[in-house]
């Protein structure tokens, strides 16, 4: 996929709100992508807010538990596992892996639990790659009609990219270290 090609390419978010979660998951995803890698396992968690103190706020990141290419954050509990006062905002996961046990994943692409953690949530998801890049995907804020059909798709078509003007992440080992998050760490 060549860098050039527009169409996979989003721009920065822009809505002060937006700005702040994007921020967040490229800071956290830059923290852990080489990490992911070493360990040949997927990591992520939820950009949330603190509805109490109002900032922005992120868990993890997790790790991949009993599967490395699928990180759990919560995608099958009410509130992807957060207390009421903490609103999902976006969630943020690596995908380090080419291929697992003779299986071949589309590493590069924003598809099925993916696509349905966020269209279902109606929250971004952001990715960081194998290679470095960090991907949004923006699902559609409401339920689209196929133009051809008339067919009502609760999901939408969503946009997805990579994200403009942000470089690639180091993924070499020498970057490799296991990212703990500092207590208060907030955007």
């Amino acid at each position: 996929m060549s860098d050039a090609d527009a169409e996979f390419h989003q721009p920065k978010a822009t809505t002060k709100e937006g700005a702040r979660v994007e921020a967040a998951a490229i800071f956290l995803l830059r923290h852990i992508i080489a990490w992911s890698v070493k360990e040949q396992k997927e990591y992520g968690g939820v950009i949330y807010l603190d509805t109490a103190s109002g900032e922005i706020r992120a868990n993890g990141p997790l790790s991949a538990t009993t599967s490395a290419n699928t990180v759990y954050v919560g995608q099958n509990e009410v509130n992807l596992g957060l207390p009421a006062t903490q609103r999902p905002l976006a969630w943020y996961h690596t995908h380090p892996l080419t291929e697992m046990n003779g299986w071949h994943f589309e590493w590069d692409k924003f598809e099925g639990g993916d696509y349905r953690l966020s269209t279902t949530r109606r929250i971004p998801g952001y990715v960081c790659t194998m290679d470095g890049w960090i991907w949004r995907f923006d699902p559609s804020p409401e339920p689209q009609a196929d133009p051809e059909t008339g067919h009502i798709d609760d999901d939408g078509p969503g946009s997805w990219g990579k994200i403009l003007n942000v470089p690639r992440a180091p993924v070499d080992s020498a970057h490799a270290r296991e990212y703990k998050q500092p207590a208060g760490l907030h955007w």
